[in-house]
């Protein structure tokens, strides 16, 4: 909740950057809605999209992220749409060698 709060005080053309245990659609909506761009790491069983991702093999892809129950209502408890969002998903490979995901927002290309 504080990080959304926070989200007024930035700009609008940088990079908002979350550590794992940020993520969540509804701070990913109002990301969309307020269209700042963000990059989170998340945990790989965070959600369907996520998990279709890493089985995939891909090392990026744009994903419509679809709220869960739960998600939809914390969305219309913050006054947030509930409609899909689009995000591109990033595999980003370790030191160790173990693999790590980020979903970020999708920017129009221009």
């Amino acid at each position: 909740m504080f990080a959304g709060e926070h989200l007024a005080a930035t700009r609008a053309n940088g990079l908002i950057l979350y550590d794992r245990g940020y993520p969540a659609f509804w701070l990913f909506a109002l990301h969309h809605q307020e269209q700042r761009r963000f990059c989170a790491r998340m945990l790989l069983a965070f959600s369907r999209e996520v998990s279709a991702f890493v089985a995939s093999g891909k090392n990026s892809e744009a994903v419509l992220f679809t709220p869960g129950s739960h998600a939809r209502q914390h969305c219309q408890t913050y006054g947030l749409a509930t409609d899909p969002i689009p995000l591109r998903l990033t595999r980003v490979k370790l030191k160790n060698g173990e693999g790590e995901f980020r979903p970020g927002a999708l920017q129009e290309e221009g």
